[in-house]
């Protein structure tokens, strides 16, 4: 197990215990006349990760400075990368649950950690790819992954990037010179041209829009960019 980067298993011996998939959250709406109910809304939950762990101190180590130590590795106020020696390749951004049985694992060797991913989709590879007028990417996973567009427009008064499939686009109208730098955020739905903010310039029909697993058809008005993306997947 590593979680935010530190290797735990030279200490402990780790058995997840995740589910398949997420909890589904449905929310339904009477119909008057009509039995039964209507279907509004469906989304994920937020995910829970048992994971149970066995101690592995060796002869003669200092327990109580283990303990120390790895409740430091454990312990963090923001969710952390979680990567499953199950899963290898992917990682939930997760933090160890106030349920955790910590205390047991100090005194019998073996306890049950509880993750909570409140992202319940998982990251796997960083991808990128670079397009002039248009690229075709093909995404990986198994969920839509929300891209991050480096764009060098050149002298140009506009910039559009377009998800030809579907129609969403993002538009920058601002004067752009050979050396402006402009970053499309698309997770966060944030633009800065050379770093300073530019989400003011963005147009108001623009869309931030998702990568969706499978070939995906980009056009851009001028200039170059590269494109990043991480794969998500259930």
């Amino acid at each position: 197990m590593i979680y935010d980067g530190n290797d735990l298993s030279p200490w402990l011996r780790c058995n997840p215990q995740r589910p398949i998939l997420p909890p589904v959250e449905n929310s339904a709406q009477e119909v008057p006349g009509r039995d039964g109910s209507r279907l509004v809304r469906s989304k994920l939950g937020a995910l829970t990760i048992p994971v149970k762990v066995r101690l592995r101190a060796r002869r003669g180590e200092d327990v109580a400075e283990l303990r120390h130590m790895l409740a430091a590795m454990l312990r963090r106020e923001e969710p952390a990368p979680l990567v499953l020696p199950d899963d290898p390749t992917r990682y939930h951004m997760a933090v160890l649950d106030g349920s955790s049985d910590l205390d047991r694992l100090w005194y019998t060797g073996s306890a049950e950690l509880t993750f909570v991913a409140h992202d319940p989709i998982a990251y796997g590879q960083l991808h990128e790819a670079a397009m002039g007028s248009s690229a075709t990417l093909h995404v990986a996973g198994t969920h839509p992954s929300a891209p991050v567009i480096t764009a060098r427009p050149g002298s140009s008064s506009r910039y559009r990037i377009t998800l030809v499939d579907s129609g969403e686009y993002v538009e920058v109208s601002t004067p752009f010179s050979t050396s402006s730098v402009l970053v499309i955020d698309c997770a966060a739905q944030h633009c800065t041209v050379n770093g300073a903010s530019a989400d003011r310039h963005v147009a108001l029909s623009s869309d931030y829009f998702d990568l969706a697993p499978g070939l995906n058809r980009l056009a851009a008005t001028s200039g170059t960019a590269v494109v990043e993306w991480r794969e998500r997947w259930l």
